[in-house]
């Protein structure tokens, strides 16, 4: 039997340089998890999990300095 602590959400924030900036968001988590598989990128981005400056984020979105 798992524990439903194990299931829990856990938060990365990350700052936006200005390097980073001007960036479409897919593309930047590509990089910036690149030992994660695309398929899982993508499914946090669908099933709404990713968030900029409070607000949901959408693969296209292109990203902001101090985003």
């Amino acid at each position: 039997m798992h524990n439903p602590a194990d299931r829990r959400p856990f938060l990365i924030e990350r700052k936006i340089d200005r390097h980073q900036a001007s960036q479409r968001l897919d593309r930047w988590l590509r990089k910036e998890f690149a030992n994660e598989p695309l398929s899982a990128l993508f499914a946090v981005l669908r099933k709404k999990k990713v968030r900029i400056n409070g607000k949901i984020a959408k693969a296209p979105q292109m990203l902001a300095e101090g985003d």
